[in-house]
């Protein structure tokens, strides 16, 4: 059952610097003495985080200082503010759709979304199915959304630090720059892979950018042992 009623991280970045995804495995590996490896996964889906810098301004600033007051050190809801579509059609109060390219996008049957206006203004649905052409919903939508309304996909999530910053830049900007850990498993989608397998193997042929040095480490595999004494004699052998 979705957390539909899980406070919401309504606040936009400021994509003056961009947002930071990262992936986080976690993997037990047990080494043998002529380097032969055994590896154990640990978790069984990458651990997910954002990190990303906002600016509220004015009404939106003292409500972020409200609501990291608040709900900081809880589970809530964070948009995906990457991932954003725009509605190809009104959505009328009381239907149970919506309509946008949903082609590789990440709304999920179970799972939720957020039409958002401003940070003050937005309504959470629950997706009861979907397609590349949109959304089903699990109820009817309360008010109706023009064409060209924002949409993202919702994730519980965490802060990473509960305790947080919020820099005043002045007496109506703040600045902060926060990072999220999504809460739950994040699966991997499958039909997604495009790399050629060779022996089983996913065969990675992106070259890379040469705009940047390539950095080779050697890694050599050494035993420390301690060198016994010699031994001594008394001066009547």
């Amino acid at each position: 059952m979705a957390d539909i009623d899980l406070p919401v991280f309504s606040f936009k970045p400021n994509w003056r610097d961009p947002i930071t995804e990262s992936l986080e495995w976690l993997t037990d590996v047990l080494v043998s003495m002529d380097g032969h490896e055994q590896r154990r996964g640990l978790r069984i889906t990458p651990r997910r985080s954002f990190e990303v810098r906002f600016n509220p301004i004015g009404d939106a600033r003292s409500f972020f200082d409200l609501w990291m007051h608040r709900f900081a050190e809880n589970e809530f809801l964070l948009p995906l503010w990457h991932d954003k579509a725009r509605l190809s059609g009104a959505a009328l109060g009381g239907e149970f759709r919506l309509d946008f390219d949903n082609t590789y996008r990440e709304f999920e049957a179970g799972g939720l979304a957020l039409i958002y206006r401003d940070v003050f203004t937005y309504q959470v649905v629950e997706i009861d199915a979907q397609d590349d052409d949109g959304l089903d919903l699990v109820t009817e939508l309360l008010v109706g959304w023009p064409e060209g309304s924002v949409v993202y996909p919702l994730r519980p999530a965490i802060l990473d630090d509960p305790t947080g910053t919020l820099d005043a830049l002045s007496t109506r900007v703040g600045e902060s720059s926060l990072l999220f850990l999504l809460s739950r498993d994040n699966p991997y989608t499958a039909g997604a892979e495009v790399l050629t397998l060779v022996d089983g193997y996913p065969l990675v042929s992106i070259e890379p950018n040469r705009a940047n040095d390539t950095a080779m480490q050697y890694d050599r595999l050494f035993e420390d042992a301690d060198i016994p004494a010699p031994p001594t004699f008394d001066d009547d052998h």
